[in-house]
């Protein structure tokens, strides 16, 4: 943690730059909604929604 938490070198805060917590917190989402399918899973759900009120 501290070696992502010292990365920087300018003691500034620039929404450009982005914050290294919440990037790492990004990925770790990303990852997470990928090695567990949720997308394919949101499709399935979907459509079986999106049948069920026709």
């Amino acid at each position: 943690m501290d070696d992502l938490m010292n990365c920087l070198t300018a003691n500034s805060i620039s929404t450009s730059r982005g914050n290294p917590i919440a990037m790492a917190t990004g990925n770790a989402v990303l990852d997470f909604i990928d090695s567990h399918e949720l997308q394919a899973n949101a499709v399935e759900v979907g459509r079986f929604l999106f049948d069920a009120t026709r």
